[in-house]
């Protein structure tokens, strides 16, 4: 199975074409789809523009390509990051955007696949070809503890700011207690300002509240496996605060794992 599945990723890798300023195709038939590969050379956002005459829009999704070890086992994976799929508020159906946001990382390898619309009962099939084009938004949003999504970095300090800049972002810290005591976790999130409102796209700025997981490093390797235990979860209280604690021992090492959650959605 593991064999397949790699074979499968590789092979997708292999067949899909360069992603260029403007990339043109057609979905012919229900079963038919064009990949299209970006190997990032700087990291940042961008917005996908997606079009075609008849206004009957591909499906695109964003994947990016990634490798797990296990043992001696490598994971080849294509992991969703993106798709032009919005929610209809009025009839609660998706719908097809011409647009959306992916976030591109400096040396990483994405795919940018377009098919017909899964979720559309009529007609999609044009004979007009369909348009991908993109263009960035913003450069190096991370924050200064990058890359730390599965790596952890030590603990910054009691107080300090990150974001959730990418798609799929999560942070990893590593905390050695110095004592044992009872540890608070807090997470708030900065209000929107209007210079954020000026600079950035409503869809980039969308409300999320965070939370937390603790993990104690219970082999001391630094590296969060599957022999760690998971000790904590911090999440949003019923006064919309993120908070909570959990119990340190001296001399023992903890991981504390944060992202987001959408609270509001703008868009893609």
């Amino acid at each position: 199975v593991l064999e397949e599945q790699n074979r499968n990723v590789e092979t997708v890798m292999e067949l899909a074409r360069p992603f260029e300023d403007m990339n043109k195709g057609y979905v012919q038939n229900g079963m038919d789809l064009d990949a299209y590969l970006i190997e990032s050379d700087s990291s940042g956002i961008h917005e996908l523009n997606i079009a075609n005459k008849d206004g009957l829009l591909p499906y695109v999704t964003v994947l990016e390509y990634k490798e797990y070890e296990d043992g001696d086992d490598v994971y080849k994976v294509l992991e969703e990051q993106a798709a032009n799929v919005n929610i209809n508020m009025s009839n609660f159906e998706l719908e097809l955007s011409s647009k959306l946001h992916m976030g591109l990382k400096e040396g990483k390898q994405y795919i940018v696949l377009a098919e017909s619309n899964p979720f559309s009962e009529g007609n999609n099939i044009s004979f007009e070809p369909y348009s991908l084009s993109s263009k960035r938004l913003v450069a190096d949003p991370e924050d200064a503890f990058e890359p730390n999504d599965e790596e952890a970095v030590e603990l910054p300090g009691s107080t300090f700011q990150a974001n959730f800049a990418m798609p799929n972002d999560m942070d990893t810290y590593y905390y050695k207690a110095n004592e044992t005591a009872v540890k608070a976790i807090s997470i708030a999130t900065n209000p929107v300002t209007d210079a954020m409102k000026k600079k950035f796209p409503a869809e980039l700025l969308n409300s999320y509240y965070g939370y937390a997981y603790v993990y104690e490093d219970s082999n001391g390797n630094k590296k969060l496996d599957g022999e760690d235990k998971e000790i904590q979860n911090i999440i949003k209280g019923p006064l919309d605060f993120t908070s909570g604690s959990f119990q340190s021992k001296k001399g023992k090492g903890y991981f504390i794992v944060t992202a987001g959650a959408l609270t509001s959605y703008e868009g893609s």
